[in-house]
């Protein structure tokens, strides 16, 4: 066998604008519009990226595993933007094979623009091409796509099924969500981590999962995550799977970040903050600096990203959570963080705050204060109850209130009045929520006393 390279990407998502600061702490006048493009363009630029990288790395071919575009057809623009990059890769003999997923389901418009010669689209009853380098087959791309936005079946064992014994390298190509490895995503061609050893494909490209990951070791079945991570919980190195097949067939893939948008959520102690703090106290003057300082560090090893976009999570007790609870103050804090990052833009990447997460809790002796025998103490109580019954669903209940209130909380969802406005929390969520809530209650006392 030949030894040969190819790129697997997938859920380039074009179209798509990530989400940035807002005007409140981030005006555009002191930004000078650089993060407003960026975020614009950044899947744009993400493919540009990936094109670049095919013909740097001289890859056979590139496999796009579903939702190259946000929305069904695609705008125009993300039209023109995949054919000249199949052009581009064109070019140099560089082969796409796409196979559809949820959102890029429905077909190219070729009455409107034709598709580059290049470029194999997999149909929904799947099919399967001969891939390899200027005229020469180096593989056999088994791919197919979605039937629409909802696709129930099983493709993964329709691929499985039809892939048989092959004197080349074989590639399953499909957009799914594989059981226990797509927490979090809509479940759409669903599938188990043993269909792909089923059939005789060498190497699975899927798409769907927006993080990276190895769902199967052998035969390698790999999600390359999306390209340009979307929003702030897509955060760390996106991009695209580099894999080098060597003359038995053996594959060796790894991760390439492109993104030029990173994402990152980074925690911070202000418990932490009060012992550093040679006062003997923690105050916003040391806060900000202690965060200026980290969010440089991590800018300054960002790379290739030309702009981090952060959420700050703090945590820990603190005398100033009181303080950062007041929604002017903590915008303010943002804002100001926000114009100082601005200020040294000459570097390579951009760096800026998209919020601040409070996760702290006021500086009381919480211990004392559940032991005591007033409200405060049975609200602690009570809401700790509550947050472990979420946390662990099989264990010990208490006095039947936790499960109590989780009925009561089913019904208002399940009210035809409301299940239509009100979003359902997950547990994590409900938790978070509780937490806020004795945060709440202990602020509420503290002013009491006052």
């Amino acid at each position: 066998m030949q030894p040969f390279t190819f790129v697997h990407a997938a859920d380039l998502h074009l179209d798509a604008v990530l989400p940035g600061p807002g005007a409140k702490v981030l005006p555009a006048e002191a930004d000078g519009g650089a993060c407003v493009r960026l975020l614009r363009e950044a899947v744009f630029m993400a493919l540009d990226r990936l094109v670049d990288l095919c013909l740097r790395e001289k890859a056979a071919f590139l496999l796009l595993a579903g939702d190259v575009f946000h929305r069904d057809e695609g705008s125009l623009k993300a039209c023109f933007a995949l054919r000249e990059a199949c052009l581009r890769l064109g070019e140099e003999g560089v082969e796409v094979f796409w196979a559809r997923g949820n959102h890029d389901f429905a077909a190219w418009n070729t009455e409107i623009l034709s598709p580059p010669d290049n470029l194999r689209v997999f149909s929904r009853e799947g099919e399967a091409f001969p891939a390899g380098s200027r005229g020469k087959a180096l593989a056999l791309v088994r791919g197919i796509s979605h039937s629409g936005p909802g696709e129930r079946e099983n493709l993964a064992r329709k691929l499985a099924a039809g892939a048989g014994p092959e004197k080349l390298f074989q590639i399953g190509l499909l957009h799914c969500a594989v059981r226990g490895g797509s927490a979090g995503h809509e479940v759409y061609a669903p599938c188990e981590p043993g269909d792909f050893k089923t059939g005789s494909l060498d190497y699975w490209a899927l798409g769907h999962v927006h993080a990276p990951g190895v769902v199967s070791p052998a035969p390698l079945a790999i999600y390359p995550g999306s390209l340009q991570g979307l929003h702030i919980n897509e955060s760390g190195p996106h991009g695209c799977y580099l894999a080098r097949v060597d003359a038995l067939g053996r594959t060796r893939a790894f991760p390439v970040p492109l993104a030029p948008v990173r994402w990152e959520n980074i925690e911070f102690d202000l418990h932490a903050l009060s012992e550093e703090d040679a006062s003997g106290r923690d105050s916003l003057e040391s806060l900000e600096k202690a965060l200026l300082e980290i969010l440089e560090d991590m800018g300054e090893k960002a790379a290739p990203a030309l702009a981090l976009l952060c959420r700050l999570e703090l945590r820990g007790r603190s005398r100033l959570d009181s303080f950062l609870r007041r929604e002017e103050n903590l915008d303010e804090l943002t804002l100001r963080l926000n114009l100082a990052l601005a200020g040294k833009d000459a570097r390579p990447c951009l760096i800026r705050v998209k919020d601040i997460a409070l996760r702290s809790s006021p500086d009381s002796d919480l211990e004392a204060l559940r032991r005591s025998d007033n409200l405060v103490g049975e609200t602690l109580r009570k809401a700790e109850a509550f947050i472990r019954a979420l946390e662990d669903p099989e264990g010990p209940e208490e006095d039947g209130m936790p499960l109590r209130l989780l009925a009561e909380l089913e019904k208002l969802y399940a009210d035809p009045r409301c299940k239509d406005y009100l979003a359902r929390p997950d547990s994590a969520e409900l938790a978070e929520l509780a937490r806020a809530a004795v945060v709440l209650c202990l602020d509420l006392f503290e002013a009491d006393k006052c």
